[in-house]
Parts: C-alpha cells; sequence; structure tokens
C-alpha cells in the first residue's frame, strides 16, 4: 500500500470554492467549517473554535506557518472569517494567552456565493501581488500601500508596547499592531506616546488614507513636545538656588 495515497482524513476542496477565494483560502476555509461544525463552544450566539497559528500548522503541514497566517488574514479580509481573542491579556509576556477563537460569517459567505468570482478574490489577490487595499481598523479609513511581510516577533521588552495596543483595542498579533510596533521602535518613542497618538487618531473624524503614516507624524510631533517639556523643567531647576538649611 503506497504511503502517499489516502489512508487518513483528508482535506477537501470543492474546485467552485477555491476558484472564488483562491485555493489556499478554500482549504482552511473548509477546515474550519469542519470543525465549527462540531464545536460546542458557544459565544455572541455563535459557534467558535480556537487555536493559534501553530496549531493550525499542524493541520497544514504542507505550508508554512507564515502562509497559514496570510490566508487567515486574507479570509478575515474578505469577510467570510472573523477572529476573536476573548481572553484577557496578563501582565506577563510569557503567559500571555495568544489563543485566537475562529467564526464563519455564514450570511456573508452566502453572498459572496452569488459574486463573480473575480469580486471575490479581488482582496487577496492583491495581497499575493504584494499590494494591500484593508479597511483599517485605526483610523476608518482605507489605504494602499506596498506591504512587506513582517518576520520579526514580539519579544518580552516589548511588554509595555502590547500592553498598550491590547488596551486599545488591537490584536498584537495583526500585521497593523506589528507594524505600528516597529514605527514607534523607529522613531525611539514610548508607550505613552503610542497610546496618546492611538486615541487622537480614534478621535479624528476626517478620512485618512495613511493611518500609518499620520501615526507616525503624530508620534514625533508628541516626541517634541515632551522634549521641549523636559528642557524647560531642566532650565528652571538649574535657575532655582538650593534651598539651605537654618543654622542651630
Amino acid at each position: 500500500m503506497s504511503k502517499l495515497l489516502i489512508n487518513q482524513p483528508p482535506l477537501q476542496v470543492i474546485p467552485a470554492l477555491a476558484v472564488k477565494i483562491g485555493l489556499n483560502e478554500a482549504i482552511i476555509l473548509q477546515q474550519l467549517h469542519y470543525w465549527l461544525e462540531r464545536s460546542v463552544n458557544i459565544r455572541e450566539g455563535r459557534k467558535w473554535v480556537y487555536n493559534d497559528y501553530a496549531a493550525w500548522h499542524e493541520q497544514f503541514p504542507f505550508w508554512s506557518e507564515k502562509t497559514v497566517k496570510r490566508t487567515f488574514l486574507a479570509l478575515e479580509k474578505l469577510g467570510i472569517v472573523s477572529s476573536r481573542q476573548f481572553e484577557k491579556y496578563t501582565s506577563n509576556y510569557a503567559k500571555r494567552n495568544r489563543r485566537k477563537w475562529y467564526t464563519i460569517d455564514y450570511d456573508k459567505f452566502s453572498v459572496m456565493e452569488n459574486e463573480k468570482p473575480s469580486e471575490a478574490i479581488l482582496d487577496t489577490d492583491k495581497d499575493k501581488m504584494g499590494r494591500s487595499c484593508e479597511e483599517d481598523k485605526m483610523g476608518r479609513s482605507t489605504y494602499t500601500e506596498t506591504v512587506t511581510e513582517n518576520t520579526s516577533e514580539w519579544t518580552e521588552k516589548d511588554w509595555p508596547l502590547i500592553k498598550v495596543l491590547g488596551d486599545e483595542g488591537y490584536d498584537p498579533d495583526t500585521d497593523s499592531a506589528i507594524k505600528l510596533g516597529h514605527i514607534v521602535k523607529a522613531e525611539q518613542a514610548n508607550p505613552d506616546q503610542l497610546r496618546e497618538a492611538l486615541q487622537e487618531l480614534t478621535k479624528q473624524k476626517t478620512h485618512i488614507n495613511n493611518p500609518f503614516g499620520w501615526v507616525r507624524s503624530k508620534i514625533r510631533e508628541l516626541k517634541a513636545r515632551d522634549e521641549l517639556y523636559f528642557q524647560r523643567v531642566q532650565r528652571v531647576s538649574k535657575k532655582s538656588p538650593a534651598t539651605k538649611r537654618p543654622i542651630r
């Protein structure tokens, strides 16, 4: 008996689905549907299943973990897969819960079934060609720019940044959050400046074409403000005479 012929539960996919959303996306979506059918975890009125990317990679050993991650993110951009991190972050990075829960938006999927294939895979194809056009959760705006793959991972020293991102509603494992981390490090800013910049961004009511560029500019502005304040404090402290104790 050949070891390459089916002797274990196979991964299945309907060709018509692969045509609509792409082969990788179709395989993962079908597998996610398989597990949702058997799930007993009900949250927000829907069934959910949980895994981190390493665990999903075990189900798709013929791909790299990064390919699995990109494919899940592509499905989320299409709107037919939703993810949540229901567990709260802890202050101990080593014990930070990276578990993500996933579900399928079957209503959205039903609408997609009636779309033309070229319409359904538009965003996925843009990602594969190195261009991204996504709804940015930060500035409620759409932006287009060249995307480079994030190869760096968070470290324990990054916990203050991770905490700020989590507090402000960002999943630290997403490309957007990682890119924000890159901006903060490149500008040598601190977590408080990142928090203030993100809070200011959420208050913006006008359309922002490049929210990442906006955050970078805001962080530079906040750094300049804080440095100026620090210089003023230093000048005042130098001018103030030292208080002498009375001689007894």
